[in-house]
């Protein structure tokens, strides 16, 4: 009878102590996937702002008359550029086709065509082709962002 007694004692402060340890797992692991999904989210946010200035100063670039402003507006482009495709790599999110999100349709927007950094350069009216093709290409870019998060977090 000794022994069950204290078989039992032992149950009663090993058992306990036990769920205790695995209840604090699961609530360690779902705090540590709230807040990995909260940072992807705010770099997220960033990451989306960024495409908005892309996209600004690219309208910006391409419309301006001085050729002093647009300089300085083209210089920041390309840096902005590699920055963002940075940071979609580092977010490394997969779009509807499985591939990782990707800013070259909105880079070829802005710099494949022959208006970008031109001599001379090309002054273009708010509603040239070239300029409705790369807002569409960064709505399309934010879109997918989003669609990709929301697949990935939710």
């Amino acid at each position: 009878m000794d022994s069950a007694h204290w078989g039992w004692q032992l149950a009663r402060v090993i058992v306990p102590s036990i769920l205790i340890v695995i209840g604090w797992v699961v609530v360690s692991r779902e705090h540590d996937k709230r807040e990995t999904r909260k940072e992807t989210r705010s770099f997220l946010d960033k990451t989306i702002a960024n495409v908005e200035d892309i996209r600004d100063l690219a309208f910006s670039y391409f419309t301006a008359s001085c050729e002093v402003e647009a300089g300085a507006e083209g210089a920041k482009i390309g840096p902005l550029l590699m920055r963002l495709e940075k940071d979609l790599k580092f977010l490394s999110l997969n779009d509807a086709n499985g591939k990782l999100v990707n800013a070259m349709e909105l880079r070829q927007a802005i710099t494949g065509h022959n208006a970008y950094m031109t001599e001379p350069r090309r002054v273009l009216k708010c509603n040239d082709n070239s300029l409705m093709q790369i807002n569409i290409f960064a709505h399309d870019l934010i879109n997918e962002l989003e669609v990709a998060y929301r697949k990935q977090y939710q």
